[in-house]
Protein backbone atom coordinates (compact mmCIF):
# COMPACT_ATOMS: atom_id res chain seq x y z
CA UNK A 1 0.00 0.00 0.00
CA UNK A 2 1.92 3.09 -1.06
CA UNK A 3 0.43 5.22 0.98
CA UNK A 4 1.64 3.78 3.94
CA UNK A 5 5.44 4.21 3.05
CA UNK A 6 6.37 3.03 6.40
CA UNK A 7 5.63 -0.16 6.03
CA UNK A 8 8.05 -3.12 5.82
CA UNK A 9 7.16 -6.12 4.16
CA UNK A 10 8.05 -9.34 5.00
CA UNK A 11 7.89 -12.44 2.36
CA UNK A 12 5.95 -15.71 3.79
CA UNK A 13 4.93 -16.77 0.84
CA UNK A 14 6.37 -20.44 -0.29
CA UNK A 15 7.75 -18.45 -3.20
CA UNK A 16 11.01 -17.82 -0.81
CA UNK A 17 11.26 -21.49 -0.81
CA UNK A 18 12.32 -21.75 -4.51
CA UNK A 19 13.05 -17.98 -5.52
CA UNK A 20 16.20 -15.46 -3.57
CA UNK A 21 15.27 -12.86 -1.54
CA UNK A 22 16.02 -10.69 -4.82
CA UNK A 23 14.52 -12.25 -7.75
CA UNK A 24 11.40 -11.97 -5.26
CA UNK A 25 11.99 -8.11 -4.95
CA UNK A 26 11.99 -8.10 -8.65
CA UNK A 27 8.93 -9.59 -9.09
CA UNK A 28 7.28 -6.18 -7.43
CA UNK A 29 7.47 -2.59 -8.88
CA UNK A 30 10.23 -0.85 -7.52
CA UNK A 31 8.67 1.20 -4.88
CA UNK A 32 7.33 -2.40 -3.22
CA UNK A 33 10.48 -3.87 -3.84
CA UNK A 34 12.71 -1.42 -2.12
CA UNK A 35 10.85 -2.30 1.14
CA UNK A 36 10.87 -5.88 1.01
CA UNK A 37 13.03 -6.46 3.87
CA UNK A 38 13.08 -9.78 4.52
CA UNK A 39 11.36 -13.44 4.57
CA UNK A 40 10.31 -15.71 7.38
CA UNK A 41 12.23 -18.57 8.48
CA UNK A 42 11.05 -22.33 7.23
CA UNK A 43 9.82 -24.06 9.89
CA UNK A 44 10.33 -27.99 9.72
CA UNK A 45 6.46 -29.24 9.07
CA UNK A 46 4.96 -32.56 10.44
CA UNK A 47 1.77 -33.98 9.86
CA UNK A 48 0.55 -33.25 12.95
CA UNK A 49 1.24 -29.80 12.16
CA UNK A 50 -1.23 -27.09 12.30
CA UNK A 51 -0.98 -23.35 11.04
CA UNK A 52 2.73 -23.66 10.01
CA UNK A 53 2.61 -20.21 8.00
CA UNK A 54 1.62 -18.35 11.21
CA UNK A 55 4.02 -20.36 13.17
CA UNK A 56 6.82 -18.85 10.88
CA UNK A 57 5.22 -15.41 10.79
CA UNK A 58 5.18 -15.71 15.19
CA UNK A 59 8.97 -16.78 14.63
CA UNK A 60 9.87 -13.72 12.30
CA UNK A 61 8.26 -11.35 14.55
CA UNK A 62 10.05 -12.69 17.40
CA UNK A 63 13.68 -12.55 16.23
CA UNK A 64 13.08 -9.26 15.48
CA UNK A 65 11.65 -7.72 18.63
CA UNK A 66 8.34 -7.32 17.28
CA UNK A 67 5.30 -7.49 18.79
CA UNK A 68 1.75 -9.16 18.11
CA UNK A 69 0.37 -6.07 17.03
CA UNK A 70 3.24 -4.89 14.51
CA UNK A 71 2.27 -7.48 11.43
CA UNK A 72 -0.54 -8.28 9.53
CA UNK A 73 -0.55 -11.67 6.89
CA UNK A 74 -1.61 -10.93 3.57
CA UNK A 75 -2.70 -14.46 2.65
CA UNK A 76 -4.67 -16.25 0.58
CA UNK A 77 -4.59 -19.73 2.54
CA UNK A 78 -6.95 -19.27 5.81
CA UNK A 79 -6.04 -22.91 6.58
CA UNK A 80 -2.21 -21.15 7.19
CA UNK A 81 -3.63 -19.31 10.31
CA UNK A 82 -6.03 -20.35 13.53
CA UNK A 83 -9.42 -18.99 13.16
CA UNK A 84 -9.96 -15.97 13.89
CA UNK A 85 -6.37 -14.77 13.83
CA UNK A 86 -6.52 -10.69 13.96
CA UNK A 87 -3.12 -10.21 12.02
CA UNK A 88 -4.61 -11.94 8.80
CA UNK A 89 -6.69 -10.08 5.86
CA UNK A 90 -7.84 -13.08 3.85
CA UNK A 91 -7.23 -12.10 -0.19
CA UNK A 92 -8.82 -14.43 -2.94
CA UNK A 93 -6.07 -16.91 -4.53
CA UNK A 94 -7.82 -15.84 -7.77
CA UNK A 95 -7.34 -12.44 -7.76
CA UNK A 96 -4.52 -11.44 -5.03
CA UNK A 97 -4.79 -8.24 -4.00
CA UNK A 98 -8.61 -7.10 -5.35
CA UNK A 99 -10.47 -3.95 -4.31
CA UNK A 100 -12.00 -5.42 -0.86
CA UNK A 101 -9.04 -7.38 -0.14
CA UNK A 102 -7.23 -3.85 -0.61
CA UNK A 103 -9.50 -2.06 1.46
CA UNK A 104 -9.87 -4.61 4.39
CA UNK A 105 -5.55 -4.35 4.29
CA UNK A 106 -5.64 -0.10 4.33
CA UNK A 107 -8.16 -0.50 7.05
CA UNK A 108 -5.82 -3.08 8.92
CA UNK A 109 -2.93 -0.57 8.23
CA UNK A 110 -4.89 2.75 9.19
CA UNK A 111 -5.99 0.96 12.96
CA UNK A 112 -1.95 0.22 13.06
CA UNK A 113 -1.19 3.69 12.67
CA UNK A 114 -3.61 5.36 15.45
CA UNK A 115 -1.87 2.82 17.97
Amino acid sequence: MREFPHVAIVIASAWRQTHSLDDIRRMFSQDIAARIIGVTPQLEETAEDEYVRFKEIREYVRNHSLTEEQWIALDDAGFEFPGGCMNLVLCDSRYGLDPDAAEALRSRLESLGRT
